[in-house]
Formats: structure tokens, C-alpha cells, sequence
């Protein structure tokens, strides 16, 4: 149990000092959520309105690609500085180290998030009476989107062209998360009960947490084995 204790701390520092360090990356993912969310406004111009519906949708997919910015760096400073192998060597658990650093990156990505998908929401025309319920699906999806994003990065770690890989494997994972975030939030404007919606939402999230870092642990594993 010491052991364990000892390994979560020094995961958590260790998470820390990155993302002190790779700031630059969660600037860049959120700057793009902004500008594209400013961009969509006008486009859309000041007469035309589209269905709320519509908007939910483009809130969720720049989400998740402000996501895939950020996780772009996740592993390439470990990868080549030897700190898994130093890792593995000391018989630490890789699927330990990995969820905290899934965790600790949600963490600091849903509070921005609540920052953000407010002024993003009323550019792109969703009313702000459904602005709480959006916040709440966002931050619960947010959780499965980072873990496949973690899974993608893992899985394509040291190809040539790991990002289009990294892209390719998680949009499709990701779909499931994204339409249930907004599949609740349309249920509310429905007047609909939209809490099994949002529960299965959850469980998604709980058990991508519980079962992506061993994935990416195993992957990672062989890389560096």
C-alpha cells in the first residue's frame, strides 16, 4: 500500500511539472476552440440561425479536437528521455502512471472547459438556459474523449506519421461520448428526462478510465521493451 501510495505521488508531481512544461499545448488546443467557435459566428452571418441541434454538434467536435491538439505532446518528452523504461525498471505499474496522467490532463481540460464552452456556446447560437446542462455533459464526455485520445497516441507512439494514425483511431471511438453529451442537452430542449442519457454517459467515462491506461501501458510496454 506504501508502495502504491509512493508511485501515485510521484506520478502526480511528475504530471505536474509537465503540464507547467507543455503549457504552450493547452494554449494552442483552446485558442483553436475559440477562434473556430468565432469563425463558425460569422459564417453564419447576423440574419441566418441554425438548429440548436447543429450547434450542440459543432461544440462537441471542437471539442474533441482541441483535445487531439493537446494530447499530441502527451508522451514524446517521456518517450525520449527513457522515463518509462527508467519506470518499468523500478516495477512500477504502467497502467498506474497513465491514470493519473489521463486523470490529472482531464482535470485541468474540464476547468477550462468551464470556462470556455460558455462563450463558445453563445457564439455559436446555443441558448444559455441549456449552457449548465451542456457544461455538466461536457465535462463527463470530456473524460471518455481524453482517454481515446491517450489510447490513440499510445497505439501510434514512434510511427512516422502518428498523427493521422492518432486521428483516425479515435474519431470513431469518440463518437459514442459525443453523442451522448449532446443527446442530453437536445433531450432537455425536448423537455425530455435527460439523466439516462447522462448516466450512460458516465458509465462510458468511468470505464474508459478504468481500462484505457492498461491499454496504453501495454502499448507503451512494447515500444520501449
Amino acid at each position: 500500500m506504501t508502495s502504491i501510495r509512493n508511485d501515485i505521488r510521484v506520478a502526480l508531481s511528475r504530471e505536474w511539472l509537465l503540464l507547467r512544461r507543455q503549457s504552450t499545448h493547452l494554449i494552442n488546443g483552446f485558442c483553436f476552440f475559440l477562434l473556430v467557435g468565432l469563425i463558425y459566428q460569422i459564417m453564419l452571418g447576423p440574419n441566418l440561425v441554425m438548429p440548436q441541434g447543429v450547434g450542440l454538434c459543432v461544440l462537441w467536435v471542437l471539442s474533441l479536437l482541441s483535445i487531439l491538439l493537446i494530447a499530441e505532446g502527451w508522451l514524446a518528452t517521456d518517450l525520449k528521455s527513457g522515463f518509462y523504461e527508467i519506470w518499468l525498471s523500478q516495477g512500477r505499474s504502467l497502467w498506474l502512471l497513465f491514470a493519473v496522467k489521463l486523470f490529472m490532463q482531464w482535470l485541468v481540460i474540464a476547468m477550462l472547459m468551464l470556462c470556455f464552452v460558455p462563450i463558445v456556446g453563445f457564439q455559436i447560437g446555443i441558448d444559455m438556459q441549456y449552457i449548465p446542462l451542456t457544461l455538466m455533459a461536457m465535462v463527463i464526455s470530456s473524460l471518455a474523449m481524453v482517454c481515446f485520445c491517450g489510447f490513440g497516441v499510445a497505439v501510434t507512439a514512434g510511427q512516422t506519421s502518428g498523427g493521422l494514425l492518432t486521428a483516425i483511431l479515435v474519431l470513431p471511438l469518440n463518437i459514442p461520448p459525443m453523442i451522448f453529451g449532446a443527446g442530453a442537452v437536445m433531450e432537455q430542449m425536448q423537455a425530455y428526462d435527460y439523466w439516462p442519457v447522462l448516466m450512460l454517459l458516465t458509465a462510458i467515462s468511468l470505464g474508459a478510465i478504468m481500462l484505457i491506461p492498461a491499454v496504453m501501458g501495454f502499448s507503451v510496454k512494447i515500444l520501449v521493451e
